[in-house]
């Protein structure tokens, strides 16, 4: 797995306050091809303020959430682009080259972890499109 470089970037998104981490270290050149499908985990806060952010704790709790999803995955599966929070929930986005087999692996870790209302988006950004806005 690359050595990541993240950035955060504070942000605007459907006139809400969002933080952005982004791996700005992530090579399109050599990964696009082998991790064409993008899947966003969309985690749902449970406590989020008036402006769609959550607290430290809350942060914390999506963290959590978010390593351990991530710890079912082996590293020459996925590269991890970043994540968004705000607007009422964490979107966290990797890339992978089978998307059904890490949907099945992510839904099995959703199961263990007790988190029915996460959803997972699948699309298929050859180009690394998504990711490439972040680094603008």
């Amino acid at each position: 797995m690359p050595q990541p470089n993240f950035q955060i970037i504070q942000a605007r998104r459907f006139g809400q306050p969002v933080i952005i981490l982004v791996d700005a270290g992530l090579d399109v050149t050599r990964d696009a091809g082998r991790f064409p499908y993008l899947l966003t985990i969309h985690a749902p806060m449970r406590n989020p303020n008036a402006m769609g952010v959550s607290s430290p704790a809350e942060s914390e709790r999506l963290d959590e959430v978010e390593d351990r999803l991530l710890a079912g995955l082996g590293d020459d599966e996925y590269r991890f682009a970043g994540h968004v929070t705000g607007n009422g929930r964490r979107e966290v986005m990797i890339y992978v080259a089978d998307p059904d087999r890490v949907l099945e692996r992510l839904a099995g870790r959703l199961a263990e972890i007790g988190s029915p209302d996460t959803k997972v988006e699948k699309v298929h950004d050859p180009n690394w499109e998504h990711y490439l806005q972040f680094r603008a």
